[in-house]
């Protein structure tokens, strides 16, 4: 195919290490080449609906100059398959069909196809009798399936096991009882609401042998092995199921790797983020957020990630995936660079200010997505389950948005403007695609835009973002730039920062040093505005007890969240990620 868009990206030496290092560019290729092959391979997807030639090369501008500029990062499973491996879906991540009582060995050949088209994979043990036979065996196939080369990108797993299973207490001490296995997998637990019941009433808990244990006894092996290891997370299916707006196709039956969207058997997703952070313009002396330009962006990135999806289509090993994905169409329009967002309008994170901002700015961007969607579904056709009455919310009335979004209003987008879309949804049956929004980690995405990651706040101030280099030229501008604050800045947080105003301290706090209270306030205002759940982790102090992460389980469970993860500072030597230091 003809070259359609030159690129003039510009990464940071970091931003091409990691490039390279991931193999998301290879031998001779450049970061320039990169961008120009993905904007090729998606931009071809057009023809596929009538587009003419001069509206394909439209789009691949507007794609190439929104990537180039860093407002928009695409998933590394599209930036490491598109263009390069037409036999590859664009991906990230998969639940696969197999059945984990069975035969073992069909259930290699199916992950190992997954992981080499380079999606990541979600399990559920709760219908298998030894769930931590079934991890182990998993794990180790993905180890293999790495040291062997069979990958291009390095996968993420998660397995998921319900608490009322008779092998729960073995499977959540999994990772403290095999301290020195290397792990490539999350796990989760997934809590019923039965279960909050009897944990709160300090009464038994039924697993399905029909033996009891005491609710507490499992909580707190919970909350210890959380403690020692970093795992499991808690995940509740019953509310993600609850938002399935396509129940008639299946449910879910697990997650993404990072628990961000529930998936059906043999349904993938694929992800896009809207880089935050390049999104502020100035209005007189003030800085506000340009809706305008992020509503392009909005539009943009759906356009994308259903190209993405349809060049799947065309590419998947397993058939499953192909009917699944044709009849619900989900992609997930992400974020990265929200906490430099927020340092860039000097919010800090945990602030009444900030949340109410984050409010609106993701029920902008789900709206915008819906509209996006709508409108493409008007050239394009909806996804197949929109023909299916019994099978599709969306078509109820009151239906999947009006029950979710019809009592939101916020600055950007009225409860009014909700039931108006839902309405023409329900009236046209026009959706392109069955949900929209989802908030991923990010990873090395955000890392190759120089922005945070996702909703999360800085975990420490070398990180290379823009903000890092915003403090030191406010610190520049306000004469406390001595050496000895930069040895300061070096290894410690803002709140040992000599001299800095206590203003500062707040806007530039970074995760261990943002209580509970403000990471829980923050993903729950942010969950009411999105279709799936929310990759967030609760960072913590080394120092804290198993006490303090038994409340976060807790008090996320009383916000209405899907899932919740935690982390205690130094729990894990391979932690992949380096927090600053506890005072």
């Amino acid at each position: 195919m003809e070259k359609l868009y030159t690129s003039t990206f510009k990464p940071s030496v970091f931003a091409t290490d990691i490039l390279k290092k991931g193999k998301i560019i290879q031998y001779a290729e450049t970061p320039q080449d990169a961008i120009e092959r993905v904007v090729n391979d998606l931009s071809s997807a057009e023809y596929k609906f009538g587009a003419t030639r001069r509206e394909m090369i439209n789009f691949a501008n507007q794609l190439g100059n929104y990537m180039d500029e860093k407002k928009i990062a695409l998933n590394t499973s599209i930036l490491t398959n598109a263009g390069r491996e037409h036999n590859r879906p664009l991906s990230a991540c998969s639940v696969p069909v197999v059945d984990l009582r069975g035969d073992l060995n069909k259930v290699k050949i199916t992950v190992d196809t997954y992981h080499k088209e380079g999606m990541g994979t979600g399990f559920n043990f709760s219908n298998v009798d030894d769930p931590v036979r079934i991890l182990n065996f998993l794990n180790d196939l993905a180890i293999s399936g790495l040291e062997e080369g069979k990958e291009d990108r390095s996968v993420g797993n998660i397995g998921i096991c319900r608490i009322d299973h008779p092998g729960i207490m073995e499977f959540i001490a999994i990772k403290t009882q095999q301290p020195d296995k290397k792990w490539m997998f999350n796990i989760s637990v997934d809590i019923p609401n039965a279960f909050w019941h009897a944990l709160q009433s300090d009464s038994l808990w039924k697993l399905k042998n029909n033996n009891q244990i005491l609710a507490r006894t499992v909580f707190d092996q919970i909350i210890s092995s959380v403690h020692a290891s970093g795992d499991p997370g808690v995940i509740f299916l019953d509310r993600l199921n609850e938002d399935n707006p396509t129940p008639g196709i299946g449910e879910y039956i697990s997650t993404a790797p990072c628990a961000e969207m529930g998936l059906v058997a043999g349904e993938t997703c694929q992800f896009g983020y809207i880089n935050l952070a390049k999104f502020v313009k100035l209005k007189g002396i003030s800085k506000q957020i340009n809706y305008q330009d992020l509503e392009q962006a909005s539009f943009l990135l759906v356009r994308a990630l259903d190209n993405a999806l349809e060049l799947s289509l065309e590419r998947f090993s397993i058939p499953t995936s192909k009917l699944i994905n044709k009849a619900r169409r989900k992609i997930g329009v992400g974020v990265c660079g929200f906490a430099d967002l927020l340092i860039d309008l000097e919010l800090s994170y945990d602030s009444i200010e900030a949340r109410k901002l984050a409010k609106n700015i993701f029920s902008f961007i789900n709206f915008q997505t819906k509209i996006a969607s709508f409108d493409l579904a008007k050239r394009r056709g909806s996804f197949e389950a929109m023909d299916l009455s019994i099978s599709c919310r969306y078509l109820e009335n009151p239906g999947f948005i009006e029950k979710k979004y019809g009592s939101l209003d916020t600055d950007t987008i009225s409860a009014k403007e909700w039931n108006i879309l839902a309405d023409q949804i329900r009236t046209t049956r026009l959706l392109r695609n069955c949900s929209t929004i989802a908030l991923p980690p990010t990873g090395r995405s955000s890392l190759i835009v120089d922005a945070s990651a996702s909703i999360e706040p800085l975990f420490d101030l070398r990180e290379n973002t823009s903000s890092y280099l915003g403090l030191i030229r406010r610190l520049q501008d306000i004469n406390i730039d001595s050496p000895a604050n930069r040895i300061l800045l070096s290894s410690t947080g803002s709140g040992q920062f000599i001299n800095m105003p206590d203003e500062m301290k707040s806007i530039y706090k970074t995760a261990t040093e943002i209580d509970i209270y403000g990471h829980l306030s923050m993903v729950s205002a942010i969950q009411s505005c999105v279709d799936e759940s929310i990759s967030k982790t609760i960072n913590i102090s080394a120092k804290e007890g198993p006490d303090k992460i038994g409340e976060i389980y807790l008090l996320a469970h009383q916000a209405g969240l899907k899932g919740i993860t935690v982390y205690r500072n130094e729990s894990n030597k391979n932690q992949p990620k380096q927090l600053v230091k506890d005072k």
